[in-house]
């Protein structure tokens, strides 16, 4: 991450990692779209002691540690942040101490769209692992008794199939216009969880679906509570079940939903960006 990139003036950089760390000519200017700062240094506080072996802990902390020095001090060389919302603009301030302009990733609005008529389930999608509160979802629905598709692998499907009944149907891993027609068919979407922008609930709403999510991260900013979903305080078994029976008492207007998805279009993303650029250069 630190080799030099030669022969350009520009460097737009695109990462959640460590892609700041480029090391640029004199007069240069590196301009870099983030989408968090990496999580596992600064807001996944359990990583190591979920992710290392305990006899390796004693040795991954202190690295850890040594890291997120490392990261602080390679922000630096970047000329100009770019936040993927305005969740990751706050990241980027309070562990950087930078300034950012916050432009939201796009939606494939042309290709995110109603596909078939609802038919009676609710949907929980993406990387099926812990920190997604997928087990809450589960749990949640083995209580309700209403359908519930999965779609999506990960570390924790053994676990998820071993807790969850039979109004419960793993999908697997499926394609986008797989998913698309899920989106399309599902009464809602889950979304439980804490994440950087929220872009899924958005592909939801394009196709005509409401979201249950977290009131977390970038979902305040891409759920509209009461227009395209519903936001959930603390997310909790109980507090999953009773969001599920009220949205299924509310309706929500389909053209609205997509109006709103239609505002994160890949046209939008790309006018803003250009305006960054022709500002700060």
């Amino acid at each position: 991450a630190s080799r030099e990139v030669r022969g350009y003036d520009v460097i737009l950089s695109s990462s959640s990692l460590f892609l700041k760390a480029l090391r640029k000519k004199p007069g240069a200017v590196h301009i870099q779209y983030c989408h968090t700062p990496p999580r596992f240094l600064w807001t996944e506080r359990d990583y190591a002691s979920r992710e290392v072996p305990k006899v390796l802990q004693f040795l991954a902390f202190p690295y850890l540690r040594w890291m997120k020095g490392w990261d602080v001090r390679m922000s630096n060389r970047v000329d100009i942040f770019i936040a993927n919302s305005r969740e990751v603009q706050k990241r980027i301030r309070e562990f950087y101490g930078r300034d950012s302009v916050v432009v939201y990733p796009f939606v494939n609005t042309s290709f995110w769209k109603p596909t078939k008529p609802k038919g009676g389930y609710f949907l929980m999608a993406g990387r099926l692992v812990s920190h997604k509160r997928f087990e809450l979802v589960v749990e949640a629905f083995n209580q309700l008794g209403l359908p519930l598709y999965v779609a999506g692998r990960g570390r924790i499907e053994g676990k998820l199939r071993s807790i969850a009944k039979s109004n419960i149907i793993f999908k697997g891993r499926v394609n986008d216009e797989e998913l698309r027609d899920l989106y399309s068919g599902a009464i809602a979407y889950l979304y439980p969880q804490f994440e950087d922008a929220g872009i899924m609930p958005l592909e939801a709403a394009a196709c005509g679906t409401p979201t249950i999510a977290a009131d977390q991260g970038g979902s305040k900013e891409t759920v509209l509570h009461g227009v395209t979903g519903m936001r959930v305080a603390e997310v909790s078994v109980l507090s999953l079940v009773q969001a599920v029976k009220e949205i299924t008492s509310q309706a929500f207007e389909q053209e609205k939903m997509i109006r709103h998805a239609h505002g994160f279009s890949e046209e939008k993303f790309k006018e803003q960006l250009l305006h960054v650029v022709n500002v700060y250069l």
